[in-house]
């Protein structure tokens, strides 16, 4: 593995920590009185508006993934002092990985990522741990596979340990209107353009270009985002809702 992502590793922690504690909930009232976030160059396809909302406690599969991805972390980190070396205390996947993506530039590393993770088996929660909507860390998908929204961390935390910035991605869920089914994908921004990662293609092509996909909101460590016209009339708290595939 890496220095530079094992650094990322160490410093993970506090960052996540931060996203997961502390934040506000968002009210109808307050959900409807925030001002549309500038329409940026690349919107999902069908959508009219986003709008931004700090902060993600109410996000609780989200969150309960992330205290359990801290636990892995700090686990790693006591193991990698220990032994001196971090190969041994991280999946082999990671650490091939990072050492892999940290001589690529940062397109190149997307259809790294993308096509790599993609090759995990699909398993449903249901039959990996015994509950339909076990979110898991990227270390749980690594070791067990998993479904769609397992894929989309595993990206965003990989991409974050290669120097992508939170602001640089986004979980993304949608409803796929081709197979009626909800899914969950990774949106990255590079230079102001979105590219979508996702399961089910193993090319990563612009995010407008998913003509198949009706966004429903869009998470990352510090916040969310909705999607107008709001297909789900979300106004609280989002549901955690995500495909079967």
């Amino acid at each position: 593995m890496s220095r530079f992502a094992y650094r990322f590793i160490v410093l993970l922690v506090g960052g996540l920590l931060c996203a997961a504690t502390g934040l506000s909930t968002t009210s109808a009232e307050e959900l409807a009185s925030l001002p549309p976030a500038e329409k940026g160059p690349d919107l999902p396809a069908h959508v009219e508006q986003e709008i931004r909302v700090e902060g993600v406690t109410q996000f609780h599969k989200w969150t309960d993934m992330v205290a359990r991805w801290n636990t892995e972390v700090v686990s790693a980190n006591a193991c990698a002092e220990a032994k001196g070396e971090t190969d041994q205390c991280v999946p082999d996947e990671w650490a091939r990985l990072t050492t892999r993506l940290k001589g690529l530039d940062r397109r190149a590393m997307l259809d790294d990522v993308n096509r790599t993770l993609n090759a995990h088996r699909y398993v449903t929660s249901l039959d990996n741990w015994g509950t339909p909507d076990h979110w898991e860390t990227p270390f749980e998908f690594m070791r067990r596979d998993g479904q769609c929204q397992d894929y989309a961390i595993a990206k965003f935390m990989v991409l974050r340990a290669m120097g992508f910035t939170n602001d640089e991605l986004r979980v993304l869920v949608v409803r796929d209107v081709d197979r009626n089914l909800d899914h969950a994908v990774l949106v990255a921004y590079i230079d102001n353009q979105a590219w979508l990662l996702d399961s089910l293609n193993d090319n990563v092509v612009p995010l407008a270009t998913a003509s198949a996909y009706r966004a429903y909101y869009a998470i990352n460590e510090s916040g969310w985002w909705l999607y107008l016209p709001n297909p789900l009339g979300i106004t609280m708290a989002p549901p955690t809702r995500v495909a079967a595939r």
